[in-house]
């Protein structure tokens, strides 16, 4: 269950400022992000609105488009999937990932499994096997 750990270290370093690593949010949090051995993806938002007021996160949705509009806003989107995310990339049976933004028909996403963000087509994007998505940022 590292990846969405992982993934909630990266989004609150570029939330917060501040360097922080994944050992660094496990000793923030504990084990309560974590259900049936899962990533929570909305306590690790929890956890970030508890530590900033002014941050926000919506509810558990699954439209794609709605997450590019998200991004759009410049909010930092986290999603499930399965299967892969690039033609040539690993094949996960579940899997965190966070998006962090939409421009020019690509959508640039970063796998705590590839030591660089992968950018990706939005056709290719729809093409993905999402399972759901979260939302986090400032309150506008």
């Amino acid at each position: 269950s590292g990846c969405g750990l992982t993934c909630a270290a990266m989004a609150w370093e570029y939330l917060s400022g501040d360097t922080w690593t994944p050992v660094q949010m496990l000793n923030a949090v504990g084990n309560s992000c974590v259900q049936a051995g899962q990533n929570y993806m909305p306590g690790f938002c929890a956890w970030m609105a508890e530590q900033d007021p002014a941050l926000d996160y919506t509810v558990i949705y699954e439209d794609r488009d709605r997450a590019l509009r998200e991004l759009s806003d410049g909010r930092l989107v986290f999603g499930e999937m399965q299967g892969r995310l690039v033609d040539d990339g690993r094949e996960y049976g579940g899997h965190i990932v966070l998006l962090t933004e939409v421009e020019g028909g690509e959508v640039t996403i970063h796998d705590p499994c590839v030591p660089y963000a992968e950018v990706v087509p939005e056709p290719r994007f729809h093409k993905v096997d999402w399972g759901y998505f979260i939302s986090i940022g400032r309150s506008q």
